[in-house]
């Protein structure tokens, strides 16, 4: 994960000035536990008009950067990305970068993604398991 702590009031401030934040931030996130929640959002009334099928599409590993590019379509929701978030991290995928487009009910989100070494997807297994995750969180 990385964070990115920027001083609104004041953008001239010195990295140094931020050295408390950041230790402060190191702590506590180390300090904690984290889950992520698990209340279900339902799909408001006016987008059930507009089905919208969940697919999982992935890049050729050796297309990319050093990444592999996942590609999500699905009916916009609320919580849709923390859905995609949960399925990323019970698989064990990092997230390196990621565009989300929203277009009426449809929801077009690109990940560029990899394992837990760095290395672009290779093993099938993993994204099935990331695409079986996401596709039974948005139905």
């Amino acid at each position: 994960m990385v964070f990115v702590v920027l001083a609104a009031e004041h953008p001239g401030t010195r990295h140094y000035e931020f050295d408390g934040v950041v230790d402060r931030l190191r702590s506590h996130l180390l300090a904690h536990e984290w889950e992520l929640p698990t209340r279900q959002s339902r799909v408001p009334r006016a987008l059930k008009h507009f089905p919208i099928e969940t697919i999982v599409r992935f890049s050729d590993p050796e297309a990319q950067d050093g990444v592999t590019v996942m590609e999500v379509i699905a009916q916009d929701r609320p919580g849709l990305l923390l859905q995609v978030a949960k399925a990323l991290l019970s698989c064990k995928i990092h997230l390196v970068n990621a565009k989300v487009g929203t277009f009426g009910a449809r929801a077009e989100d690109i990940f560029y993604i990899t394992d837990r070494d760095g290395l672009p997807l290779a093993d099938p297994t993993q994204r099935a398991c990331v695409e079986e995750q996401i596709c039974t969180a948005l139905p």
